[in-house]
Formats: C-alpha cells, sequence, structure tokens
C-alpha cells in the first residue's frame, strides 16, 4: 500500500521513516540534530498506526501538514502534497506530535507539541535539521 492509500485510511507505518513518492519506506536515525537516513534500518510495513492531522498549510498547489500517532504519545508525521499526491512523507516515533507549519524562504519547518522544529530546506526531506 503506498503512502496516498495509507493516509486516506488515516493510518502510516509505526517506524522512524521517510517516502518519497511511491518509494518504499527508508528508515532514519536521529543524531544530534539530524535526520541521518539509513538504508540499512528495516522499516516493518505490516506494523501500522492509526493518524490524526492536526494542521494544514497551503502554499500554491502545495499543502504541507501534520499531526501525530494513536500508536504512543511520541509519535508524529509530517508530510507534502501536490494535488492529490503525496510528494513525500515522514514518520518519527519519539519526535512528538507535530503541531504547527510554517514556509517561509524556501523552508518549511514543522513544529512539535515540545517546541522543537524540523526544518526541510529546499524540498529535501532527507536533509532535514531540528532546532530545538
Amino acid at each position: 500500500m503506498d503512502a496516498n492509500e495509507l493516509l486516506a485510511q488515516e493510518q502510516f507505518f509505526y517506524a522512524n521513516c521517510i517516502v518519497v513518492g511511491g518509494s518504499s519506506p527508508i528508515g532514519y536515525r536521529l543524531e544530534e540534530s539530524k535526520v541521518v537516513v539509513d538504508k540499512d534500518i528495516e522499516v516493518d510495513q505490516s506494523d501500522l498506526t492509526s493518524v490524526f492531522q492536526n494542521f494544514s498549510v497551503q502554499v500554491g498547489d502545495a499543502t504541507f501538514a501534520g499531526g501525530e500517532a494513536a500508536a504512543h504519545g511520541s509519535c508524529g508525521y509530517f508530510y507534502k502534497q501536490a494535488g492529490d499526491r503525496i510528494v513525500w512523507i515522514l514518520m518519527t516515533v519519539d519526535g512528538g506530535p507535530f503541531v504547527e507549519g510554517e514556509v517561509f524562504n524556501g523552508d518549511v519547518t514543522f513544529v512539535t507539541s515540545d517546541g522543537a522544529r524540523w526544518i526541510v530546506s529546499n524540498d529535501d526531506v532527507m536533509s532535514i535539521r531540528i532546532k530545538r
């Protein structure tokens, strides 16, 4: 099942992962203030959690949105959608629920409930930095 279908069913993978377009989920780990993509981290695609959207920001034909997952209070997700297709989506099992999104000068910032700011620059979801 792809990211569009999962979100339509209000579900997503219960893992630290990123999905770009129709690709398979890619695992990552958090190191200091960065998301480090690690293709050796396996993502169990059968392990799903319900997700709930907390916010949505429209910029041109793109929508940036995010929220939280039912699996645990520390789970959150955010994504970019163009038209009716998910461009990319990130799920975190320990980063916290996302409650706000901001777009400024080519950066999209997704803010967690504890105030951490996950910053996607130049639409590069594979190179996220985190400001606490």
